[in-house]
């Protein structure tokens, strides 16, 4: 107690079962009424205090009872300065029973909880009065040493409420909630410990900063308050024995300093999967020289981003790109399902300058083809499906069936696929010509609802490839001409990154082969905007609407099957 006068400290219990003896000694206690005796397992407690004078009071509580449990803990403050309360025990490490509650909102002070330590499990603990400061470490030690939910409300005349650390034995089972400040560290250390579990995934929430999250397994959605989900910074998440299942949303990635310890920010997963979406506002800055690095490691088996998710980064990917560093990702091999996404907010096109790697393929922007960032050759079969896409977006044309032939001729490779279409687009088992890019895209006439066949976001042109003598073949192209009109092309959607191409079924809705007497030109097609033009094919999973999403490039795409049935090398074909 400090610069304060004890005016009255209170204790009322309601005993709800009978089982171990348990006492209370509160310190400090202006009357012995203060302390109790007696009191059975499972009584619910509520400790009013109340202190005049300057500084700030410090109450301890002291439940001595083994194992006993306690239900409902009420802390009613009614000082006229902050008062800083402490929960512990008798047991091993200074800790107490299980505990299924704590709650401050009765309070009309501003109340530190400062520390509690429980050796079983510590249920809810909430704080409803606006004037509360929660600086809250908790511990909930042995099994089931688990910790509920956590939640601290809004604090006044500036202040924050604030979590400092979470640490359970066992898992930690409910929502950790700070909307007014920061949270330093959620963490379980048990050997069956988890952060939420797979069939009830927690939320995680804080204003300004998010520290560590660690444990075996973790599932939860870690992010900003609504209406500011991106605003906080976040440090570090590791799993040691599984999987992270749930989303990160956050302004960028920052270390932190924690009792003296300053912790490298990133994700490191070992055991499982990086099965989250993870989305951050700013930056991504990764600075091998610095101890304190930011990075993604997913070790063992797991898979960087399964199909389905996400790795976005709103702004540059920035960082070292020499052969010795390490990487701002290093993912296994086939680690890459799903798709990552570099300046998501088309802020700057040229913002991919950290090395990424997948197994032992290394993209870099200071490497030769097939490595070089952000247009990669390197096939997404090789990285596990998935892309690194730089927005805006281009044509993967290395990636393409066939792959893109523009710049030569390869007669072992140049082949269509069969793709059975989608009845909206006519049906049928179709030979195809599927174009992949390096992100998602959608055909900005269509927004976000389902491809609609009647619009076209490409320009089909052919040219016809051999003469017959004396006269043309028949339909001989002699120069690029449009043929948009007997094709049907199908934005697949989602995260694929396809877009297919397919000759119209004939008069008997029946397949149609593509041509092999022509050689095949794929252009964007432009649509009126802003009093001007801009491509009809647009980068999806970005920051923008459908409306005001950015272009696509990297187009035009060739087809040329030509040396599939001549020995000779094809005409000049310039036009």
């Amino acid at each position: 107690m400090r610069g304060m006068r004890l005016l009255a400290v209170g204790l009322a219990y309601l005993a709800t079962f009978a089982a171990w003896g348990i006492s209370i000694t509160i310190t400090p206690s202006a009357q012995s009424s203060g302390n109790q005796t007696g009191i059975a397992a499972g009584s619910d407690l509520t400790i009013t205090t109340a202190f005049t004078g300057g500084g700030y009071s410090e109450v301890e509580i002291v439940i001595n009872g083994g194992t006993g449990a306690i239900g409902d803990i009420s802390i009613v403050a009614t000082s006229n300065i902050p008062v800083s309360v402490r929960i512990i025990g008798t047991g091993t490490g200074g800790t107490c029973g299980p505990i299924d509650s704590i709650d401050t909102s009765g309070s009309t002070a501003s109340v530190t909880l400062f520390e509690v330590k429980s050796g079983g499990h510590i249920g809810t603990i909430y704080s409803g009065n606006i004037q509360s400061i929660l600086s809250l470490p908790v511990s909930g030690n042995g099994w089931p040493g688990t910790v509920g939910s956590i939640t601290v409300a809004p604090a006044s005349g500036g202040h924050t409420s604030s979590i400092f650390s979470v640490n359970a034995g066992g898992g930690v089972l409910g929502n950790i909630i700070a909307e007014s400040g920061s949270i330093g560290q959620i963490v379980s250390t048990g050997t069956s410990g988890t952060i939420g579990m797979s069939s009830t995934p927690i939320s995680i929430r804080a204003l300004t900063g998010i520290g560590l999250v660690q444990s075996r397994e973790v599932y939860a959605d870690i992010s900003g308050p609504s209406g500011n989900e991106f605003g906080p910074t976040f440090t570090y998440l590791s799993t040691s024995h599984g999987p992270f299942v749930g989303s990160i949303k956050a302004a960028n990635f920052s270390s932190v300093v924690l009792n003296s310890t300053t912790y490298a920010a990133g994700i490191d997963i070992t055991g499982g999967d990086l099965d989250a979406d993870i989305t951050i506002a700013g930056d991504y800055t990764f600075d091998p020289n610095s101890s304190y690095r930011v990075d993604v490691n997913v070790l063992s088996s797991g898979r960087a981003i399964p199909a389905g998710r996400t790795i976005t980064i709103g702004g540059g990917l920035y960082g070292s790109n020499s052969e010795e560093t390490p990487v701002a990702f290093d993912l296994p091999a086939n680690g890459l399902e799903g798709q990552i996404i570099i300046n998501a907010a088309n802020s700057d096109p040229d913002s991919w300058t950290a090395p990424i790697r997948v197994d032992g393929i290394k993209l870099d922007n200071a490497r030769s083809q097939p490595h070089t960032a952000p247009y990669y050759d390197r096939l997404s079969s090789e990285l596990g499906g998935g892309s690194v896409g730089l927005v805006p977006y281009h044509l993967h044309k290395t990636d393409c069936v066939p792959y893109d032939s523009a710049e030569g001729y390869n007669c072992m490779e140049v082949t269509t696929v069969l793709r059975t279409w989608p009845a909206s687009h006519g049906g049928e088992e179709r030979e195809t010509i599927v174009l992949r890019h390096y992100g998602p895209v959608f055909d900005g006439e269509d927004g976000s609802e389902e491809d609609d066949p009647a619009t076209n976001p490409l320009i089909i042109k052919r040219r016809g490839l051999v003469l017959c003598s004396p006269t043309p073949c028949e339909e001989y192209e002699e120069c690029w001409t449009d043929r948009s009109e007997r094709f049907d092309v199908y934005v697949v959607g989602g995260l694929t990154r396809e877009v297919w191409i397919a000759m119209k079924l004939d008069e008997e809705d029946e397949p149609q082969n593509i041509s092999q007497l022509h050689r095949y030109k794929v252009e964007l097609r432009d649509m009126a905007y802003g009093g001007g033009t801009r491509t009809q094919l647009r980068s999806g999973m970005t920051f923008f609407d459908d409306t005001n999403a950015p272009p696509v490039g990297g187009y035009p795409y060739e087809y040329n099957p030509y040396c599939e049935f001549f020995s000779y090398s094809p005409p000049n074909q310039n036009e």
